[in-house]
C-alpha cells in the first residue's frame, strides 16, 4: 500500500525569491520506506528534480507530466489549488508505476529531511537541464532510445535473426494502409480541383453566351420595330383606318341625333366593322 497526497500550500520567501511550498503526506507499508507515516515540505522545483532523476534512472520510461510553470499570477489561489492537484496526481501516477515506484530518488523525495534532500539535489544538479526542466524522455527521447536499442540488438544478433511479433506485423499493416490512404487523398484533392476549375470555366462561358444572346435579341427587336415604323404601307394603313373610324362615329351620331346627311362612306355592316 502506498497512499500519497499533497496539501497545505503556503507562500514563502527566500530573500527576494518568493515561492509556494506544499506538504507531501505518505502513508505506506512498503519495506523500502523508512516510515509508514511521514510528511515533508517540498516546492515545485523539488518535483522537477524528481522528474529529472526518474527520467535519468529509467531511460525510455514515460514520466508522468508536471503542471507547466506560470510567470504571472502564480500566487493566485485558483492557480495554486490547480497546481496542488496536478502535483498530487503526478505523485500518485509515479506510485502505481511498476518501475518508477521503486526508484531511490522517489523514496528520498518522500521521506528525506530537508538537509539530506538539499544535498542530494546539489549532487545531482549537473544532470539537470539548463532551464530546470527534466529531459524529454517522452516523444523524441523514447523514439531515440528505441532506435538505439534496435541498432544494438541488430549489430549483436544480426538482422536476419530478429523475429517479428504480431505487433510488428500490425504496425507494418497500419503504416502501409496510412501511406495508401494518403496517396488516395492526394488524388481526390487533385480531381476535385480539376472539377472546380471546369465548373468555373463552364459558368463563365454560359454567362458570356447569355450576354451575347440578350444583345442580339435587343438588336433584332430594335430592327423589327424600325422596319415596321418606316414602312409606308404600314403607316398608310394605320392612318386610313383611324380616319375612317373617326368619320364613321361622327356621321353616325349626326344622322341619329340631328338628322344630318352622311358625308362619309355608307355605314359598314356589323361584320365589316368587326374586322376593322
Amino acid at each position: 500500500m502506498l497512499q500519497l497526497s499533497v496539501s497545505d500550500p503556503v507562500q514563502q520567501a527566500d530573500g527576494l525569491n518568493k515561492f509556494t511550498s506544499y506538504k507531501v503526506n505518505t502513508n505506506t507499508d512498503l519495506p523500502q520506506f523508512a516510515y509508514s507515516n511521514y510528511a515533508v515540505i517540498r516546492r515545485y522545483s523539488d518535483f522537477l528534480w524528481l522528474a529529472t532523476q526518474l527520467a535519468s534512472e529509467f531511460a525510455g520510461a514515460i514520466i508522468p507530466p508536471l503542471p507547466e510553470k506560470q510567470a504571472v499570477s502564480r500566487f493566485n489561489s485558483e492557480f495554486v489549488e490547480h497546481r496542488r492537484t496536478q502535483l498530487e496526481k503526478f505523485l500518485q501516477r509515479v506510485a502505481v508505476h511498476p518501475e518508477l515506484m521503486g526508484a531511490v530518488s522517489f523514496a528520498n523525495f518522500l521521506q528525506a529531511d530537508d538537509i539530506t534532500f538539499t544535498s542530494m539535489k546539489n549532487a545531482g544538479s549537473s544532470s539537470s537541464t539548463s532551464d530546470g526542466k527534466p529531459p524529454k524522455s517522452t516523444g523524441a527521447g523514447v523514439m531515440k532510445w528505441f532506435a538505439e536499442t534496435k541498432t544494438s540488438i541488430t549489430h549483436t544478433m544480426g538482422k536476419e535473426d530478429l523475429v517479428k511479433s504480431a505487433f510488428d506485423d500490425q504496425i507494418d499493416e497500419i503504416t502501409t494502409y496510412v501511406a495508401n490512404l494518403e496517396n488516395q487523398m492526394k488524388n481526390v484533392v487533385q480531381h476535385t480541383s480539376g472539377l472546380v476549375k471546369k465548373g468555373k470555366e463552364t459558368a463563365n462561358g454560359l454567362f458570356e453566351v447569355s450576354e451575347n444572346t440578350r444583345d442580339e435579341s435587343r438588336k433584332i427587336a430594335t430592327a423589327g420595330y424600325i422596319h415596321y415604323r418606316t414602312n409606308p404601307l404600314n403607316s398608310y394603313s394605320f392612318v386610313s383606318l383611324h380616319s375612317f373610324r373617326s368619320c364613321f362615329i361622327k356621321n353616325d351620331f349626326a344622322r341619329r341625333s340631328l338628322g344630318w346627311p352622311s358625308r362619309c362612306l355608307d355605314r359598314p355592316s356589323r361584320t365589316s366593322w368587326g374586322r376593322l
